[in-house]
């Protein structure tokens, strides 16, 4: 099984600063993982099963909020 958190801390203290994939090596038949603010915004989005999302957009960290994601 692979899953993934539902919380992160990008603050650079080395205890989850990413979000991704636990264990990509059981995603198979993965195609994408998205993040998407609260307004359906794109904020991040990878075909490589084995990359994290260091929590910023364009650069920048986001604010803490509310994010949703899809595995495909």
């Amino acid at each position: 099984k692979a899953f993934l958190p539902n919380a992160f801390t990008p603050n650079g203290d080395g205890l989850n600063d990413a979000f991704g994939i636990d264990n990509p090596y059981v995603m198979t038949n993965f195609i994408s993982l998205e993040v998407f603010d609260r307004w359906g915004s794109l904020l991040f989005f990878t075909d490589d099963p084995f990359q994290r999302w260091d929590g910023a957009f364009r650069g920048q960290l986001l604010n803490p909020g509310v994010l949703l994601f899809r595995v495909r």
